[in-house]
């Protein structure tokens, strides 16, 4: 039989767990909200790069094009970021769990 310091004491740490098992939660959902907010931004910011940069006078190649993406001149800008973005997101999560693996 449990005395009631006990049973306070198993209570406090009962408020605890739940506690921190709510504030992971909450942590998680912060995180997937902001990167979800970040790339789309970077695709945003992507599909605007060609509407910015479109010039009248552009010189314009004649014959073979060197890119894949020649003839629809957002797909270029858009490959392009989102695959920075992707790096970027895999380098901060190797940082992340190196920094994680490091304070252990």
């Amino acid at each position: 039989m449990l005395t009631d310091k006990q049973r306070i004491e198993e209570m406090h740490r009962r408020v605890q767990r739940i506690n921190q098992k709510n504030a992971a939660a909450r942590s998680l959902g912060m995180r997937v909200a902001v990167l979800t907010a970040g790339l789309l931004f970077v695709i945003m910011v992507g599909l605007g790069l060609p509407v910015i940069g479109d010039v009248d006078n552009a010189i314009t190649v004649q014959g073979m094009m060197a890119s894949i993406f020649a003839y629809n001149k957002y797909m270029g800008y858009v490959v392009v970021i989102v695959i920075a973005a992707l790096v970027g997101i895999c380098v901060g999560a190797i940082c992340y769990y190196v920094k994680k693996k490091n304070s252990l």
